[in-house]
Order: structure tokens, then sequence, then C-alpha cells
């Protein structure tokens, strides 16, 4: 079964980018490719205050008993360092609680991203040029030590099209967490993606604790012209 039969018959599926759209590929490669020890992606993405870019870091967890209280906490005014610092304090004040996600995020602007994003959701749908909204926000997702994202779903009452997250770290060492979670877990390795459909399916998805070193990944929720989702 290729990849699109797949797709519409289960409303997800997990593939290399590369069988559908080489050029994209070969572009992630040469721009956004991680690999343990860099920090390219970080520095650029992650420096605070600057003009355009919008960076931040997501903090939520909520008490194990009697499940009254909660913490949300977000913050995209600070350079990486500080937004890492306030990570770690998070984590252990709230040991004890639930935290349901803590990682960072940065706003993306690159035509060839969108283009090559666009492209595979065009192939999985059988969709024509212009029936996808061109404004919607793609983001570089990093999750380093004690990130993680617990299970939880994204269903059609979300008003996007579909999810879709293009790995970027080669040679992911999966034993430090970090696995996309969802009926079974997926190494997030370079050049690969995971698309779920969001308009007919509810699935329950997350990202497993991460222990170690820096974990990157291109998340999106694009849409069809005359939906409105959330960030709309």
């Amino acid at each position: 079964m290729d990849i699109r039969n797949k797709y519409q018959k289960e409303g997800k599926c997990y593939f290399p980018i590369k069988s559908i759209d080489e050029e994209f590929y070969n572009y992630l490669s040469e721009h956004y490719k991680s690999n343990d020890g860099t920090t390219h992606l970080r520095d650029e993405y992650w420096p605070g205050l600057v003009e355009g870019v919008a960076s931040g870091f997501r903090f939520d967890a909520s008490e194990k008993w009697p499940l009254t209280n909660e913490v949300n906490y977000t913050d995209h005014q600070k350079p990486f360092h500080e937004l890492d610092l306030k990570k770690t304090e998070l984590v252990e004040e709230y040991k004890d609680w639930d935290i349901t996600q803590t990682w960072f995020y940065s706003s993306v602007y690159d035509d060839k991203i969108r283009r090559g994003r666009d492209n595979i959701v065009k192939y999985l749908y059988d969709l024509k040029d212009d029936e996808l909204i061109s404004n919607d926000k793609i983001e570089l997702t990093l999750y380093n030590k004690h990130c993680r994202f617990d299970h939880h779903t994204d269903g059609p009452e979300a008003g996007y099209l579909c999810s879709v997250v293009i790995y970027l770290n080669e040679n992911y060492d999966i034993s430090r967490g970090g696995l996309f979670d969802g009926e079974e877990q997926l190494s997030p390795e370079f050049g690969m993606c995971v698309v779920q459909d969001m308009a007919e399916h509810d699935f329950k998805h997350g990202v497993t604790e991460v222990t170690s070193g820096e974990r990157y990944a291109l998340l999106s929720f694009p849409m069809l012209k005359g939906m409105k989702g959330y960030d709309n």
C-alpha cells in the first residue's frame, strides 16, 4: 500500500519525506538538519526579542489530586538560556504534579518550508494548489531535558485539516526519549514525517520525556480555505 492510500484509509502515516518530495528533503538537509552538539537552529530561532521572530516556552501542569489547581506558563520575551533555567525551576517546583507539557517553540518564516509542507499535504489529500490557506503558522519546536507532551487529542473541534510533524535530528538516539507516542512509538529521525488527519479523526498522541540532548521538529496544522482553527 503506498503512502497516500494508507493515509486515506487510516487517517495517519509515518514516512520519509524523500519518497514524496526529494527537493524538499534536500533543502531540509542543507539548512535544518541537526546533529548532536550543533546549536545553529537554537541560536537562530531562540535569541529572545528579535523583530519578526516569535519564540518562547510552554509549561503546563496540574495537581494529581484533587485536580483543582493547574499552572499554565508561557514566555516569549527571553533568550534561550533564561527560558531553559525557568523550565528547570518549574519542573523542580511541580515535580509532584502531572506535568502535561513543556517545550520550546519558534515561528518559521521560510517559503521553501511552506511549499514543501504544502506539497506533502496536497499529495496526501489530492488537493489543488489553491485549496490550502497560505498563512497558517509553522513552528520549529525544541525538546530538551525534561521536555515532554502527555497524551492528548486534537480532534475535529480544533478546526484544522491535519497535523504535520517533520523531524530534523540526524542519527537520533531513541534511548534519550522524545519519541512520537501514539498507537505506537516512532523515532524522530531526520527526514521522517508524521501526519494525522484532524478533520475526521481524533488520535491520542504525545511526546515521551526527553532525558538528554536536543530534539528538533517542524510542527504545523494546515487548513483548507474556509476552515477556522484555534489560531485564527
